[in-house]
């Protein structure tokens, strides 16, 4: 799985106060002191200083298959992948590999996992994550780091392609580059009322980008 988290909070080891309590970025089940329901957590502690990857079932058994340090500041987007399988698990944090680990063995049972999960608290709305979500997305096979390299790649190019942009409509760029800035891209701007957050959603819905950081269309 992948998701861009950007923290309503700094880490305290970065001068902030952390989440304030356990924040679960991706949760399933419900976390119990005797194991006895079932858990699926990638989550940050309360300092905001470590990035974990546990995991419950329902016999009294309980994993931290991984664990990172991280240092954030409040606003700044991060790009987290979390990969797992039987054979191994590995975190990665901005396109690199921060940690790997063994495989599962332990897993929330069935039922459990039936029950779908949570993006930014537990399931009753505890624990919560503090941060805004974008582009979550799973896949059916572990990706190795390559193609979690390219996918931080992509990601990194639609942030880029919306803050030049959103230099261009605003006309922030010296000499021949705000020369550039055509009707079209003026009434673009007018309807985006010169708004960073509405050109990169812009930019994120409107531009498609390949494996390597190639436009290739738009819509």
């Amino acid at each position: 799985m992948k998701i861009g988290l950007s923290a309503l909070w700094a880490s305290t080891n970065a001068g902030g106060f952390g989440p304030g309590a356990t924040g679960e970025l991706i949760n399933v089940g419900e976390w119990t002191s005797d194991a006895s329901y079932g858990w699926f957590s990638l989550n940050v502690d309360a300092a905001g200083d470590n990035l974990s990857f546990s995991a419950q079932d329902n016999a009294g058994s309980q994993t931290n298959y991984l664990s990172v340090p991280i240092s954030w500041t409040a606003s700044g987007w991060h790009f987290i992948a979390l990969t797992y399988s039987t054979n191994s698990t590995a975190l990665y944090v901005d396109g690199q590999l921060a940690t790997n680990g063994v495989g599962m063995s332990v897993w929330p049972s069935t039922n459990v996992l039936s029950n779908g999960f949570d993006i930014g608290s537990d399931t009753n709305g505890n624990s919560q994550a503090r941060g805004i979500f974008d582009d979550i997305c799973t896949f059916s096979i572990p990706l190795n780091s390559s193609a979690v390299s390219n996918l931080f790649l992509n990601e990194e190019t639609v942030i880029q392609s919306s803050l030049t942009l959103h230099a261009l409509l605003t006309q922030q760029t010296p000499g021949s580059v705000a020369e550039i800035i055509t009707p079209e891209i003026q009434a673009l701007a007018d309807g985006l009322q010169d708004d960073p957050l509405k050109i990169y959603n812009y930019v994120h819905d409107h531009i498609k980008y390949g494996w390597y950081n190639c436009p290739q269309t738009s819509a």
